[in-house]
Formats: C-alpha cells, structure tokens, sequence
C-alpha cells in the first residue's frame, strides 16, 4: 500500500562537524553498518509531541519546539529526523507500517536508531536518530550507555559548548558518564566515531543541557535579524562572531568554495562523508590551488536564526567556526518549505611564507 507523505525532517539539534585533519588515510570499504535498532521507549513521548488533536496543533512546528519538548521528557538525542505520512483514502496507518517506514528511513540516513508510531487521527510517524540507547540521569551525573556506544563507535568524545561563549573544550569522565553541574552553563554533546560504514563521517549522539543550558541568543544576533535566509547572511554572522570573539582573522567569500559546499550539500544529507572532502582536497590539489580543507558544518533548521542557534550551541560546530586557522569559507543556504538545509566548508588560504621557505632553502645548502 502506497503511502503519502506530508512533512518531513523537523531537527531537534545538529550531526557532528567534519574536520578534515580526522580523516586523512581513512579506510574506504563499503561495508554496511549494523541494523538499526527500534526505540520503541520512546513511542509514546514522540506520539504527545508529533500528533495534533482537536485540541491542540502537534508540538514539533519547528526543529526548537521539539528540542525543547524532548529535554524536558529527558530525551537528549542530538540529531532527530521525523516524517509524517497517511494512506491514500481513509483507512488508518498501521504500528506496522510506521515501523517499516521508520526503519527504512533510519537506514537511508545512515542512522542507528528508529522509531514508528501511529496518531489517533489515522496517521503515522517515522523517527531516525543516531543512537541506539539513551542516557541515563543517575543525580548530578548523566551515565553514557557503555555497551551501545561500544558497539558502534571506534571511538567516543564529549565536548562542552559554554553558554557564555570561548573556545569549546573536552569534556573529562565521571564513572560511567559526566557530570552536569559542574561544568558551568552550556550544552554537552557525545560524539560517536563510528565503526561502519567507514566512510561514514563522526555523528553527534546526544545533547545535554548542563547548569542553566545554552544561552537563548547567539552573539551578534541582531545581524541575523536584519539578514535574508542567505549565504552572503550567514556569511556577515560568522564574520561578526569572529570579530566579537577576538580572532586574528574573518573569512573572506570564496568562489571554489562556495562551490565546493554546493556540492557537498547534494541530497541534502545531515551525514558527512568522509571521502568526500577527501576528493576535494585532491581536486585543489592537482588544480595547484593554495587551499587547505580544514572541515564541514552541516545543519537543517527553521530559519537562519535558528540554523545559527543550532552551530553556536554545538561544541564540535562552535569549534571549525571559530578556528583561528581558518582564512576563507564556503557556504551553501537551501530555502525549503520547512526551514533551511546550511553547509559551511572553512579552509585556510594563505599563502606559504616567502621569506621562511627562502631562509630554509639557503640553511640546507
């Protein structure tokens, strides 16, 4: 039975960053990852927070709403994909149907997690997330579910994202997990290295709120305000950020680049692929450009401000934003009926220093 679908992919936070330096020599077999495991514990939140009654409209109209709804239930997935859909006619959607559409949909993602339900209306919804096990608030220190995270990851960070701005930085270990008071304000996220496919890119598991959580506005905001859903918009925001945060450098438009991000924006896909930047730093490289691929941000969100909320707030996103090494950016900004799909691309420009390659060429004579 056919099924038609009606909106798709609300965001309840970010996948991780890309940073090239990560990925050099990464294998690039073709193996396929795990199946996807159902996450049924999450049923009936999901069923309070994506199905409207006659009361009232479904809580997730945007990417925040649902963030917000599914912190508050204790669900601190990073990154959530949702469809809704409905038979043709007027015959209901089944558990069954949802379940097999969810887990498709998990498994064209690339994402580890799913989850199917049905609405008393007679429709149905399809979740994706990355992960296969949630975390576990045990007082003050949220626990990490050791044996998924095991199962599935080569290797696994915690980063933290202060709420009043500055450099990210690593997240230590308390027992089995980390701690949620100690930290200041700010969100902490769990990154995941996955094991296969290998050339899938590091996904973001979860997103806590730690202290009184993220900061509501970004810095510079009021740029935002002013600027169209544009990548010369966005652009002008990361300028200012960086200004505001004191860096030696803002980032100059690039052509290659912008072009670049363009293309990886294909499909628009929140998952990186490693092979790709990869191919393109060969690519500048055979052309004899002078460019160095640093990484890639990649977000779907409501609008600009809410795309720029989502980067600041992510430790790994806040990190290749702000990276003193960065020179040029590429960005790419897609309008859709449900909000934007951004890729930024940073790199380094700049030029070999003349005067130290001179004096190391006459030193070795």
């Amino acid at each position: 039975m056919m099924l038609r679908f009606s909106r798709t992919s609300w965001v309840a936070w970010v996948v991780c960053t890309l940073a090239l330096s990560g990925v050099v020599g990464a294998a690039t077999g073709l193996s396929s990852p795990d199946s996807p495991v159902q996450r049924n514990e999450y049923r009936d939140v999901l069923a309070r927070a994506l199905c409207a009654t006659s009361a009232s409209a479904s809580i997730a109209g945007t990417g925040s709403g649902l963030r917000e709804f599914l912190w508050g239930a204790g669900i601190f997935e990073s990154h959530v994909e949702v469809q809704t859909f409905r038979r043709p006619g007027s015959q209901p959607v089944t558990i069954e149907q949802a379940a097999a559409r969810a887990r498709a949909f998990a498994t064209g993602l690339h994402f580890a997690g799913y989850v199917g339900g049905v609405c008393a209306d007679g429709s149905g919804f399809a979740v994706a997330m990355p992960a296969t096990a949630g975390l576990v608030a045990r007082r003050d220190v949220m626990e990490l579910p050791a044996g998924a995270l095991e199962k599935r990851c080569a290797s696994v960070r915690l980063d933290f994202a202060p709420a009043k701005g500055g450099a990210p930085r690593p997240v230590e270990r308390v027992g089995a997990g980390f701690s949620r008071t100690k930290l200041g304000d700010g969100v902490v996220t769990v990154t995941c290295n996955t094991k296969s496919p290998q050339w899938l890119g590091p996904v973001s598991w979860f997103a806590v709120p730690v202290g009184a959580g993220p900061t509501s506005h970004v810095p510079e905001f009021k740029r935002l305000e002013l600027a169209d859903d544009s990548a010369a918009g966005l652009r002008d925001w990361i300028n200012a950020l960086r200004v505001a945060e004191g860096l030696p450098a803002t980032y100059a438009a690039d052509p290659d680049l912008d072009a670049l991000a363009d293309r990886l924006a294909a499909g628009s896909q929140a998952t990186h692929d490693r092979r790709a930047m990869q191919r393109e730093q060969r690519k500048f490289d055979s052309l004899g450009k002078i460019i160095r691929l640093i990484g890639e941000d990649r977000v779907r969100a409501g609008d600009l401000q809410e795309a720029a909320w989502l980067l600041w707030n992510s430790p790994t996103h806040r990190g290749l934003l702000t990276d003193s090494s960065a020179t040029h950016v590429g960005v790419h900004v897609r309008r859709a009926d449900d909000g934007v799909f951004v890729v930024l691309v940073t790199a380094n420009g700049r030029r070999p220093d003349i005067s130290s390659r001179q004096a190391t060429s006459q030193k070795s004579r």
